[in-house]
């Protein structure tokens, strides 16, 4: 039976001392190294420091040019496809932004033209203040009627190209008609009242209101008194994406809103204008169909 505590014998401890003093060697190898490699780490570290130092305008290199040029993605990989989309995108823009700019420049000439027109047609409309042979349905029957010219004016908005050019975007018409006639006044339910209220309101009419109450001061009945007045809005502004010139109109032929469109050159055209005023005098016009003529 072998002895569970062997003896150490002298070979064994000769062995075992010179097996440390190996790894105590190699240690002391292994430190030298560590320290002398964060030597040079700082040692270079403090070359840097100074050379920069010496050169504050140092320049780097373009890391995102190096990058775009070494990249596989660079040419036909996802970025790639990227920057083609971004970039057609980019010419549909500036396509578009030089087709505006034309535009702009056709509607700044149409503009030009609606202004001296309607402003010299006002300059002696506001003298000669002409009776309007035309009647405005209010409501029951009962006519907003007798109108006569009192004031209008035009204006224009100018919007800067990229040239820096003041080219004249759109133009408006604003003119008041009025009658010596007495006012008209409607009563109405409160189930209806509100109703014609905003009506009335967004009409821009002149009115007043007077209201009656019922038991428990329940809102029961509304009285407008409304005057013999209204208020004319012509706006002329341009729509860059159908290319077009947009007339919107408030209360010209009768109560309430009316659009019509035309070519851009159309303004130009002599006969339209004059069709144009023949409808704000109330008198027979062409001006609907004239606006829509191709040759106009």
């Amino acid at each position: 039976m072998p002895d569970p505590h062997p003896k150490t014998t002298p070979k064994t401890q000769e062995s075992a001392t010179k097996s440390k003093e190996k790894e105590h060697f190699l240690e002391e190898i292994v430190s030298d190294l560590d320290a002398l490699a964060r030597e040079t780490l700082a040692s270079d570290m403090r070359v840097r420091i100074e050379t920069r130092a010496q050169m504050p305008n140092l320049q780097f290199p373009d890391l995102e040019e190096e990058f775009e040029s070494s990249s596989p993605l660079y040419s036909g990989g996802l970025l790639g496809q990227l920057r083609e989309q971004a970039q057609d995108i980019l010419n549909q823009q500036e396509a578009r932004a030089r087709q505006n700019a034309q535009l702009a420049v056709q509607i700044d000439q149409s503009m030009r033209y609606v202004f001296a027109w309607l402003q010299d047609m006002t300059q002696q409309l506001n003298i000669i203040k002409p009776e309007i042979p035309r009647d405005y349905l209010l409501a029951d029957e009962k006519y907003l009627q007798a109108l006569a010219w009192r004031k209008g004016s035009a204006n224009y908005h100018v919007m800067n190209s990229a040239d820096d050019l003041s080219l004249m975007h759109s133009v408006s018409l604003n003119y008041r008609l009025k009658s010596e006639k007495p006012d008209i006044i409607l009563n109405r339910d409160a189930s209806v009242a509100e109703e014609f209220r905003q009506r009335f309101f967004d009409l821009n009419l002149n009115m007043l209101i007077d209201e009656t109450y019922g038991a428990r001061h329940t809102l029961k009945t509304i009285h407008f008194r409304i005057v013999q007045e209204i208020q004319v809005k012509v706006r002329w502004e341009p729509d860059y994406q159908e290319e077009q010139i947009v007339v919107r109109a408030s209360n010209l032929e009768r109560l309430g809103n009316a659009i019509y469109r035309m070519p851009i050159e159309a303004p130009r055209n002599p006969a339209l204008m004059e069709e144009f005023g023949r409808m704000v005098l109330g008198a027979s016009h062409h001006f609907p169909r004239i606006a829509q003529s191709p040759d106009s």
